[in-house]
């Protein structure tokens, strides 16, 4: 009997232990199983469901009846709050019958261009587009009819649904009347009031007049998380260089505050238990400054809990105030879980503490011997630790935050960046300092001498910043897209509103239409091209001393550009992708009208198919072309307001089987192209639904 006991017992041991392993954590751990049941409340789905029921099925087999109970709650609260939500979000637009809708509320948050209104607690959120002088707490009744939002022609562009998503917004709306009836002194008023403190104490960083120093932009962002007085360049150069999210108010912002209020109690000589106290106090004032960003927000929670549980002498646990955090956010904002900023603060934070604690605890890399005691050590073998365990806690968490934000940049913006990794490990030593002489600046910054001082050193401290991220962002292969490289014969024609157009032809190959102003080539051209796959070899329209050629040579420093004057003889190269002829505009035609200085490109691909891009090119200019090089197998064709292509004979001689459309020819009050019988016409967008057509190597011709 024994021995049969023995086996039965060794056969049970491993269950057993996977028991009691899972007890133990959810003891230790006791908000983790309703963290994963509000989390799948929110995602639903079948993954979402099955993760909720998980967490409450684990709960009933660990018999921790306070952990079911408090998960059926938490759940039960978020899915009640969405359903109320959608609720009111159905019932106001069936009231309004798909025509003008009717809203009052208290406006949340502001911008010059909208504002986003919530009509309470359960109501619903929308984005009101309008100018006004209009402020966080202000209660409005509105009247605004529904816009409809495209998506973005390529995944991985700029999306204002998804950005609406992210802030619990379900639509947004153009107003043609807006009412002011009251003042709100709820959250709204408070971001206000903080919005005003913030402009104040961003006056002494940056007074009238140095708005264009790049240094006092990094310091405004870096310090209080203010990105709108950064200009798009110095945004392009943290997000290159893989270390914009310093400038996202997070844990580290909040440590170092915490940090620099204890050094100085210290030196007080404060007691300890009231320096905990002040210290949660000037933080969460700092926090609310900032905006109350979740990144802060989590922070400053898990920061409470700890010392909260130093004065209250308890005992406690970093990875549940981790979880505490999170399931504070999702049921007080439960849209939070869609934004990227949410997922990279637990996501990175998760993955420090976890490389912390198995990282800092192996064996010392240099130095004194780990089994001699430290009261042994002399100076030397001191600072040699000192040393060892900066360096280590350095390369470990920069190493997490890489590893674990690396697959969420790629799901999340469809970008890698292989260098972030050694940027933010050689700005570990540099950003602190730079952020506690930025808020010394700010604290300290109207005492005479001293004030004066700290302006100097942080502003070099910020300019030291700034060209080691400039050294990073330079480095090849620095920024890339996630997205796999198109095929060489792979072209892609994006419309634009407003008659507008981009052409890639080719990988590589030349990239025509819209994209010499800086506004086309930041937000449209270079965006489309770099997530879609494609290196321009040769980009037309663009002069190497213009703003847009600087956005198209970072990414694409072998690109030949070439403005439209400089075009004065046709031009022939050849790529993977195939042969391209570039044809300026005929020579009868006045070349100082900017009407006339499109080209005509013709690309010969290696499976022999023939692509001829007319664009807004003039009639004149397409029939100046040899009648060999006139025939094409597809017609990319826009319109010339002076000289269209509008010849039926000139369109049967190209012979092509498909024409393309660019938005300029369907634009309003102008003929439409004679179409010939047998040819396949396709219209590529209209101003209100922007489309993509990318279109493979056809078939060549019979």
């Amino acid at each position: 009997m024994q021995e049969s006991g023995e086996i039965s017992g060794e056969k049970l041991s491993p269950k057993i232990s996977i028991l009691r392993a899972a007890r133990g954590f959810v003891v230790r751990v006791p908000l983790s199983l309703p963290l994963l049941v509000v989390a799948g409340t929110l995602l639903g789905g079948q993954t979402g469901w099955a993760c909720a029921a998980a967490g409450l099925v684990v709960a009933c087999l660990l018999r921790a009846p306070r952990v079911f109970l408090c998960s059926v709650l938490c759940g039960a609260l978020v899915w009640l709050t969405q359903d109320c939500r959608e609720r009111n979000l159905q019932r106001t637009l069936a009231d309004s019958g798909g025509g003008a809708i009717c809203l009052q509320g208290v406006i949340v948050s502001s911008t010059p261009r909208y504002f986003v209104l919530e009509t309470g607690w359960l109501g619903i959120r929308a984005e009101i587009r309008g100018e006004g002088e209009w402020n966080p707490g202000d209660e409005v009744r509105v009247m605004a009819s529904p816009v409809t939002l495209p998506e973005p022609p390529v995944e991985g562009m700029y999306s204002a649904s998804k950005r609406m998503r992210g802030q619990g917004v379900s639509g947004a709306y153009t107003a043609f009347r807006v009412e002011k009836t009251g003042t709100s002194f709820g959250i709204g008023q408070l971001r206000r009031l903080a919005t005003l403190c913030r402009e104040k104490l961003l006056s002494r960083i940056m007074p009238p007049g140095t708005e264009d120093d790049v240094r006092r932009q990094t310091l405004c962002a870096l310090v209080l998380g203010e990105k709108s007085e950064a200009a798009p360049e110095t945004m392009e150069l943290f997000l290159r260089s893989g270390c914009l999210h310093v400038f996202a108010v997070s844990g580290l912002h909040v440590g170092i505050v915490a940090w620099l209020v204890g050094l100085l109690l210290r030196a007080g000589r404060v007691h300890p238990r009231v320096c905990r106290v002040i210290i949660l106090a000037a933080t969460g004032v700092y926090v609310f400054l900032t905006g109350m960003a979740v990144p802060a927000l989590r922070a400053y929670t898990m920061l409470l809990a700890l010392l909260g549980a130093l004065i209250l002498h308890r005992r406690t646990n970093l990875a549940n105030t981790w979880c505490c955090a999170a399931l504070i956010v999702l049921v007080v904002q439960p849209w939070q879980i869609y934004q990227a900023g949410f997922q990279l603060s637990f996501a990175v934070y998760a993955a420090i503490c976890l490389g912390v604690r198995y990282g800092m605890g192996r064996k010392t890399w240099f130095g004194p011997d780990d089994y001699l005691p430290v009261r042994l050590r002399n100076r030397w073998e001191r600072m040699q630790m000192t040393a060892e365990l900066a360096l280590r806690g350095a390369v470990i968490v920069s190493l997490c935050a890489w590893l674990v934000s690396l697959p969420l940049t790629m799901s999340l913006f469809h970008t890698v960046n292989p260098c972030s990794y050694l940027t933010n490990l050689a700005l570990v030593p540099i950003l602190p300092v730079v952020m506690a002489l930025g808020l010394l600046w700010l604290v300290l910054g109207g005492v005479p001498v001293l004030g004066a001082a700290l302006g100097v050193l942080a502003m070099r401290g910020a300019g030291l910043l700034i060209s080691v991220v400039s050294f990073f962002s330079e480095l090849p292969g620095t920024y890339l897209s996630a997205r796999r490289p198109a095929e060489p014969g792979e072209g892609l024609v994006l419309g634009l509103p407003y008659g507008k157009s981009i052409s890639l032809l080719g990988n590589p190959g030349v990239m025509v239409g819209d994209v010499t102003r800086e506004g086309d080539a930041r937000y449209t051209a270079w965006p489309a091209a770099f997530h879609a796959g494609f290196s321009p070899a040769w980009i037309y329209g663009v002069g190497e001393n213009t703003p847009a050629a600087g956005i198209y040579t970072r990414s694409w420093p072998n690109a030949q550009l070439c403005a439209a004057d400089e075009l004065t003889s046709p031009r022939r190269f050849k790529t993977r992708a195939g042969v391209f002829t570039i044809y300026p505009a005929a020579e009868s035609l006045p070349l100082r009208s900017a009407e006339n200085r499109h080209p005509v490109i013709l690309w010969e691909r290696t499976d022999g198919s023939r692509i001829l891009y007319a664009g807004d090119a003039a009639q004149s200019t397409l029939e100046s072309l040899p009648p060999a090089e006139q025939r094409a197998d597809i017609l990319i064709l826009g319109r010339n307001h002076r000289d269209p292509i509008v010849d039926p004979r000139l369109l049967r001689a190209i012979g092509a089987g498909r024409i393309i459309q660019l938005p300029s020819v369907i634009r309003r009050g102008e003929p439409s192209v004679p179409v010939p019988s047998g040819v396949r016409m396709e219209q590529l967008s209209s101003p209100e639904n922007p489309l993509l057509r990318i279109f493979p190597p056809p078939a060549q011709r019979q």
